[in-house]
């Protein structure tokens, strides 16, 4: 192989890598979290891939989709693309007080 062939496929890799972790991401993760039509009220986490976020919401213990999670970590390890500073190191999953306060909750 030439030098160009070689400096192409090495190119081509390093952009595969960078996206692996999106291809990896997993299939529930890319649903809209959604309660069901039932009316109970269950304390569990979906991800926003809209904003890269786990949100609490109340599903209503039928229906809905697989992007349903009850606990927050759980959400964030299936689906949370960890955000990249400018010198690509990978930045924490930031909590908000909202997030804080759901947690305390108990129903």
């Amino acid at each position: 192989m030439n030098l160009l062939s070689i400096i192409g496929v090495l190119l081509w890799a390093l952009v595969a890598q960078s996206y692996k972790d999106e291809v990896m991401r997993q299939p529930r993760c890319l649903y809209m979290a959604n309660p069901g039509p039932c009316k109970d009220r269950v304390k569990v986490w979906g991800y926003d891939f809209n904003t890269n976020r786990c949100v609490h919401f109340f599903y209503g213990g039928c229906g809905g989709n697989p992007n349903r999670f009850y606990k927050k970590q759980e959400c964030i390890d299936a689906c949370y693309m960890p955000r990249v500073d400018r010198f690509k190191r990978e930045l924490p999953y930031e909590e908000d007080e909202d997030d804080a306060l759901w947690e305390r909750i108990e129903f």
